[in-house]
């Protein structure tokens, strides 16, 4: 369509005709302010998605931490901080360090605290998320066989019944 256009400016015009319009329409869109329309409209753009990341981005992470956490109402959470902002974020980041982390139970899938030894509605033996070294005291991963502090083999966590 523009190459159409292009074409029938040069048939009326001549080649010379059609370079002195372009190069007016051209000056005309610098005189009034084309290229400031531009970048204002360019600079509003990134100006609102920078706002919108700092106003829904501290609800975002509280929302996402709270699941991983298995905090207790993570939706409440995050309403908290989409309000109150980085101060909710901050309230949260306060508070989370309270709450067990949870993780599910391998035999009925209910959530059971990670200190827990044994699930409270099936009974089923969990595996520990962290054991110490019989040595140093360290914490461990329970799929460690040696101690990274203290190099003292400390042999495999015994597997979930």
């Amino acid at each position: 369509m523009l190459h159409d256009l292009r074409k029938q400016m040069v048939d009326r015009l001549g080649r010379r005709g059609a370079i002195v319009v372009g190069a007016l329409l051209g000056l005309a869109f610098v005189l009034v302010g084309g290229p400031i329309y531009l970048a204002a409209a360019s600079a509003s753009l990134v100006s609102f998605a920078v706002f919108a990341a700092v106003l829904v981005g501290p609800a975002v992470w509280v929302l996402t931490d709270a699941r991983k956490r298995g905090v207790k109402r993570p939706f409440a959470w995050a309403l908290f901080a989409l309000v109150t902002n980085v101060a909710g974020a901050l309230a949260y980041l306060l508070k989370r360090d309270d709450q067990p982390q949870q993780r599910p139970c391998n035999t009925c899938g209910r959530q059971v605290d990670a200190s827990h030894a044994a699930c409270p509605w099936c009974g089923s033996l969990q595996m520990p998320s962290k054991r110490s070294c019989t040595q140093c005291r360290n914490e461990l991963d329970p799929g460690w066989r040696f101690c990274p502090y203290c190099r003292s083999e400390v042999g495999r966590a015994a597997p979930s019944a």
